[in-house]
């Protein structure tokens, strides 16, 4: 048989290798270039950031960065609070919720892992910089952000960014408890509900008694975020009869005594002004959980509240069964944390409904573990009432570096207010 195949020179064969590559590259750049052109029909934004991600050894795929940011969870309202905005963001919430009930399970469930093996992030983080808008509008993604939790089985985080002011501040109680972050720069703004109407005085009476109604819901998120806030973090204290009590102070009162005081203050606030807080101010008052200082403070406060939540644990050797960490004075754990294979409360439920259809051989191991739950909820509780009085004292140190500078254009502000109303000042024309 005689041999066609030719024999290439060195030079010839690495010609023939840069033409395929330069052939595939043209394919990509194309097929890129295609992907741009499409998303310009469809209405893309203007100016949208694009990366390529390969998905295999000849080519890549082009994403917007939006897209791949949802793709991992993470959702952002940048702007007013408008009907365009919340339904964009309605979608958004509606695509987890589908995806995530195909193959989650439990409350808070531990995740299976996709196609390729990998475990999906296990949570949704919304990030909020917001100056307000509609209220019924906001009210309704209020809703859709709670619905979330419950379907996806999993916290939801909200996070503000620069600002969370009037309808953004009520959107950043919509997280799970122990899940409101904010960066250490931003503020919030809150106030009262306003409203407008046209037409005969009739119509402004209906809107007047429906503008009510309004202010009555939103005072009852902040109060109730509030209240669980300042519960979460010690600053009052369940008897387990209905009433709570201030450790500092020793009051006891009841669970709606306590929501009529922070009804009071709320309605101090914001009542025909505008109140702008800082995020200590925040943390005091209990409308925001935690601040965002560095990634490594904020991924162990995580892996504490998800302690907390039943989906980690401080991991142990196999072996020895001995922790991978230690606990600090303030019992901070100090280590390592891995997820639960399944949360123990959920587990304790089961073994307890089957001692109650008769089968008493579970009764000893439902104990056992309604035991290491209320021990694991104690010791995470603490350790995440040490870890938010951390973080409130590092929010005042932060907030000191500037307070004499502010005290400084307060002072400057007052006195050129003092001159422009003087009678020696310039008249007013």
């Amino acid at each position: 048989m005689t041999d066609n195949l030719k024999t290439l020179t060195h030079e010839e064969a690495l010609e023939g290798f840069r033409a395929v590559t330069r052939n595939r590259t043209l394919e990509r750049v194309g097929h890129f270039v295609e992907e741009l052109k499409a998303a310009e029909a469809s209405g893309a934004p203007n100016g949208a950031y694009r990366i390529v991600v390969p998905d295999n050894a000849h080519g890549g795929r082009g994403f917007d960065l939006a897209s791949i940011m949802f793709k991992n969870r993470f959702l952002y309202l940048e702007g007013p609070v408008t009907q365009e905005a919340v339904w964009e963001l309605q979608k958004q919430i509606h695509y987890l919720c589908s995806s995530a009930v195909l193959w989650q399970k439990g409350k808070f469930g531990v995740p299976k892992t996709d196609e390729v093996g990998r475990e999906r992030i296990r949570r949704i983080t919304i990030y909020i910089d917001s100056p307000g808008g509609y209220v019924d509008w906001g009210l309704e993604l209020h809703d859709f952000i709670r619905e979330a939790e419950d379907i996806t089985q999993e916290p939801v985080v909200v996070i503000m960014k620069t600002q969370a002011a009037s309808m953004g501040s009520l959107l950043m109680q919509s997280g799970t408890k122990f899940m409101r972050l904010a960066f250490p720069r931003s503020l919030m703004m809150i106030h009262g509900l306003s409203y407008g109407n046209q037409g005969k005085i009739e119509q402004h009476m209906d809107g007047a008694s429906g503008s009510v109604v309004r202010a009555a819901q939103l005072y009852q998120i902040y109060v109730e975020k509030m209240l669980e806030a300042h519960i979460g973090a010690g600053r009052l204290v369940d008897n387990g009869d209905g009433t709570l009590t201030n450790p500092v102070t020793g009051s006891k009162a009841t669970v709606d005594e306590r929501k009529r005081e922070l009804l009071k203050w709320l309605k101090t606030h914001m009542e025909n002004r505008d109140t702008f807080l800082k995020v200590s101010e925040c943390l005091k008052h209990g409308l925001i959980d935690y601040v965002i200082f560095n990634e490594d403070e904020q991924m162990a406060y995580y892996d504490h509240v998800y302690w907390y939540l039943g989906l980690k644990e401080p991991a142990r050797e196999e072996a020895t069964q001995e922790l991978r960490g230690h606990f600090d004075e303030d019992g901070v754990f100090i280590g390592d944390f891995v997820w639960s294979k399944e949360p123990l409360i959920s587990k304790a439920l089961v073994f307890i409904a089957q001692q109650a259809a008769g089968k008493d051989e579970k009764a000893d191991k439902a104990q056992k573990l309604l035991a290491k739950s209320v021990d694991d909820r104690t010791a995470s509780l603490k350790a995440i009432r040490a870890l938010q009085a951390r973080n409130l004292a590092k929010a005042m140190e932060k907030e000191a570096g500037y307070s004499w500078i502010l005290d400084d254009l307060v002072a400057d502000y007052a006195a050129q207010l003092k001159k422009h109303n003087s009678a020696d000042g310039p008249a007013i024309s």
